[in-house]
């Protein structure tokens, strides 16, 4: 992938104080690399943002590459609330992850349409408590 895909930032400036779980966004990177991107094509992008909407920070990884189906969305989805599921590890351990630290307040949300982007999405509480 040396030289197939290019990124950048867009980051909130008032929310670059808070923290974020160690190792969060890495499988998820990774997963835009390896399976939302073609490596013959030189146009690849990933963008990572940050913002807050109400009481909520999102943090998103964003690739312009094959996209995901509804049809798989859904069963990426159902697999990270099943404990015999093998598929989908590094979004499983971040769901589980983010979970025990924020509670039921956060979760992970996939955004696709076929051949133009896919998002994942991160939402948790300003902070532990859901507090501002």
């Amino acid at each position: 992938y040396h030289n197939k895909f290019s990124y950048k930032f867009e980051m909130d400036p008032s929310l670059l104080s808070f923290n974020v779980l160690k190792l969060g966004l890495q499988p998820i990177v990774e997963n835009a690399i390896y399976h939302g991107m073609n490596p013959d094509e030189e146009d690849n992008q990933i963008i990572i943002r940050t913002y807050q909407k109400d009481r909520y920070i999102y943090v998103e990884v964003q690739n312009n590459g094959y996209g995901i189906s509804t049809k798989d969305i859904e069963l990426i989805m159902s697999s990270l609330n099943d404990k015999e599921a093998v598929k989908h590890i590094g979004l499983k351990n971040i769901s589980q992850r983010l979970q025990l630290y924020y509670g039921a307040q956060s979760k992970i949300e996939i955004e696709s349409k076929l051949d133009e982007y896919t998002i994942v999405r991160l939402r948790f509480p300003m902070d532990k408590d859901g507090n501002l």
